[in-house]
């Protein structure tokens, strides 16, 4: 079905020193994200036993708002 909800999970293992580069970039990224049509949500974390594996975790009202986010 086309109007299906779409959640995904991604981890992403960065090098230590752009870390704080990806930090910054994502303060600067996530508030228009989350202001894209279809975006129910997007969350960036980081992985407790990890502090170089950010997890990204979104939920699109449907495939259509997913590939306009992509």
């Amino acid at each position: 079905m086309t109007n299906e909800k779409v959640i995904m999970l991604i981890e992403a293992k960065i090098e230590p020193q752009r870390r704080a580069e990806l930090v910054e970039a994502a303060r600067q990224y996530l508030p228009r994200v989350r202001a894209e049509p279809g975006v129910e949500a997007f969350y960036l974390t980081v992985r407790k036993d990890d502090p170089n594996t950010f997890v990204f975790y979104e939920i699109y009202r449907s495939r259509a708002a997913q590939d306009l986010h992509l």
